[in-house]
Parts: structure tokens; sequence; C-alpha cells
């Protein structure tokens, strides 16, 4: 997705949505500089270490001197703190490396999640719901605490939604669907008898598109399609009633009644928990733009539920849980 496009679709924000998502952007755009300039630096504290240590070796063993180098002698030791504090640098700015690169990740990995849902609402409009109120902190509670406790209810939230998209259908709904099926195998087994009617010619009996595999004397091996005789379908045309029954017993065998769902049941439960998932992240966010605001920064969830992060409605598409 290409600068101009990109523009183009933050543009259809509400501009308090647009504003972030571009200062969220900008943001990843400058932990990614600082994590090449950071790497740059290491790179050249890298060559001081070596060209010191390398230096420290020849003055104590006298390779290319005139002579050997003191153990205390005040250029040895000099170079030998040189090649220490650059191995002491090495060490903070990997860890820094680290973290920040952590930090882009989370961010650049976040921006490509709110761009990718935004370039997938179509003609929606877009409408803002204002900027979430800041829950209040339990008792003895930090903002860190606070962020965690709305993660982890996320979580739950989350996989009990998981659970509500795989609830089993219910018996009824299954015989439902058992019958439509049987009757669109039924339809297709029914034997043509007009070309016998009219015309005296053959029935046209139920067909079945078959794919074959062939080989050739050479060796080469391919396939090829063709039709054959469904004996199948026209068995479930003769005796459809049968199979309805029998089907009808084994669905009363397997079904969990108990677990399943019906159509609107699941329906309601998902919007259920897509809401109080919707409200949960709205206070995840409030609470990050609160830390931030007294200078402490805390990651964003690459995950985070772009409606939330941006000050959006409820009204419009929730991300793919």
């Amino acid at each position: 997705m290409n600068a101009i496009i990109l523009n183009g679709l933050a543009y259809r924000l509400p501009e308090t949505a647009r504003l972030k998502l571009e200062s969220l952007r900008g943001e990843s755009d400058a932990a990614n500089a600082g994590c090449r300039q950071l790497s740059e630096t290491l790179r050249e504290l890298r060559v001081q270490k070596r060209e010191a240590e390398a230096d420290a070796d020849r003055m104590a063993t006298g390779k290319g001197f005139q002579r050997s180098y003191p153990k205390d002698h005040p250029t040895l030791v000099a170079t030998r703190q040189k090649a220490n504090r650059a191995s002491a640098e090495i060490c903070r700015i990997t860890a820094a490396v680290e973290d920040l690169s952590e930090h882009w990740k989370c961010l650049a990995g976040l921006v490509k999640n709110l761009e990718n849902w935004i370039s997938n609402l179509g003609d929606a409009g877009i409408e803002s719901c204002g900027a979430p109120v800041a829950p209040d902190l339990h008792k003895g509670e930090s903002i860190i605490d606070a962020i965690e406790r709305c993660r982890r209810r996320v979580r739950e939230l989350a996989a009990n939604l998981q659970s509500v998209h795989a609830a089993p259908i219910t018996s009824a709904r299954a015989k439902q669907l058992m019958r439509n099926q049987v009757a669109d195998i039924a339809a297709r087994g029914t034997p043509d008898i007009f070309p016998l009617i009219e015309h005296g010619e053959q029935i046209a009996w139920p067909k079945l598109d078959q794919k074959f595999s062939v080989s050739t004397t050479g060796g080469h091996a391919g396939f090829a399609r063709g039709e054959i005789f469904d004996p199948i379908a026209m068995q479930i045309w003769l005796h459809r009633d049968a199979v309805v029954t029998a089907l009808d017993r084994e669905i009363e065998k397997c079904a969990d009644d108990k677990s399943a769902l019906d159509d609107a049941a699941r329906a309601g439960r998902v919007k259920e928990l897509l809401a109080d998932m919707f409200a949960m992240e709205r206070d995840e966010e409030s609470l990050i733009e609160t830390a931030a605001a007294r200078d402490f920064k805390i990651d964003r969830r690459q995950d985070a539920d772009p409606r939330a992060v941006l000050g959006l409605a409820n009204s419009l598409p929730p991300p793919n849980r």
C-alpha cells in the first residue's frame, strides 16, 4: 500500500483520528530511524574496540614496536581502558537497540493493522465517538496494573468469543440442513425420462463429473475428466425418506444440544462479547494515553481494536477476531 493511497484513506477519518494515525505512523518511522542510527553507532564502536584491543596486544607483546610495554605503562593502560569503554558502550547500546527495536515492531504492526482495517471499510461512514474517559484505578493499582487487567479481560473475552464461534449447531438446525442436502442430491439423482417419452430414446441417468488419473506407455502421468453414472444420487432419489429417517437417528445420537447455539443465540452472544471487548479496549487506550501524558510510554498491542485506538464508533465493523 503506497503513501498516496494511505494518505487518501487517512483523510476519510475524522480529524482527531487522522491526526492520531499520522502521529503513530510518525512515531513508528522515528523509531525505525533510531534503530538504524544506533546500529550504525554499534558498528563504529565495534571497530574502535577491535582496533584498541589490537593496539593493546601489540604494545604488550612488542609486535610492530621496538620493545614491549610494561603492563602498567600509561599508554598501554589508556589503550586498554579505551577498549573497555567501547565494550561497555556496546553493551549499553545493544540493550537500547533491542528495546527500541521491540518498540518499533509494536508500532509498525499496529499501524499496518490500522491501515488495513481502514482500507477494508469500503464506503462505510466513519464516525467518531470521542475520547474515552479514563477508568478509575482499583485500590492499590498502578496504571500498568490497570492496563494489564484490561488486556487480561480482553484475552478472556476473545477466548469466550472463540468458544461461541466453535459451539455446535442445534440438532433441529442440523436436521434442517441435512434435509436440504438430501433434497439437492435427490434432485441430482432423478433420471430424466423426457428423451424416452418424447422420442423413444434412452433415459438420461444421473451423471457425476469425475477426475481420473491417467498414464501413458512413456511413463507420463496426468489427469482427465469425464462423466460416470452417479449411483449414490440415484439411491437417495429412490429411498429419500429412509435416508432422512436414518440420518435423523444419527443426528440425535451425536448432537450436543446442551452446548449448541441456534443462529439467533449465537449472533446475540457474539454481539454482546464484541461490545464488551470494545469497551475494555477503550479503557485500555485511555489508560495508555493517561500514561503518555505523564511521560510514561507503554506500547500498544499490535492487534488492538482500531476503533478504540482511533476513537471511532462501535457501529463500524470490528477487526477480524
